[in-house]
């Protein structure tokens, strides 16, 4: 066994080389509805219900007509691999993002990957672009009119 593998629901998961086949989708959602984001912040949302927001965010933002259910796919499931290593807070993240083939972004898309078949997902370098605008205009809204937060620097005007 790869000192990389992790447990998730009944299966075991290489981080190196996560393979579809030993993901259990439902194993996933149900830990995605009860990680709540900002570092477990218990007024913020579950990532479950923050996907659902970025989802809709997608889908207006999506760039041409033909790209909405996909945006809007991939803003629902952006997310998916927090149910595998759960929620790193963006600072955490930033520090931590190496690009190199173990970096926590090279460790995300693998995930990603494995994982957006099993969801009917499509991932395309532009579904990604549009869903990560999505993704930081759907933190703003949840730091400001879920949490209450102060203004910060990393807000996204809405």
């Amino acid at each position: 066994m790869s000192p990389h593998t992790l447990q998730v629901g009944d299966h075991l998961i290489d981080l190196l080389n996560p393979d579809p086949a030993t993901i259990d989708p439902v194993a996933v959602i149900r830990r995605l509805s009860t990680i709540r984001r900002f570092g477990g912040e218990p007024s913020a949302l579950t990532v479950l219900e923050h996907q659902e927001l970025t989802g809709l965010v997608a889908r207006v933002l999506a760039p041409t007509v033909g790209h909405e259910a996909p945006c809007r796919e991939w803003g629902r499931r952006h997310d998916l691999h927090e149910g595998v290593i759960g929620d790193i807070v963006s600072p955490v993240a930033r520090l931590t993002a190496r690009h190199g083939p173990n970096g926590l972004d090279a460790l995300k898309r693998r995930i990603d990957k494995a994982l957006a078949p099993a969801f009917g997902s499509e991932v395309t370098p532009r579904i990604r672009e549009v869903v990560g605008r999505a993704d930081a205009i759907a933190a703003s809204i949840e730091w400001v009119d879920v949490m209450n937060g102060p203004p910060v620097d990393w807000l996204v005007p809405v």
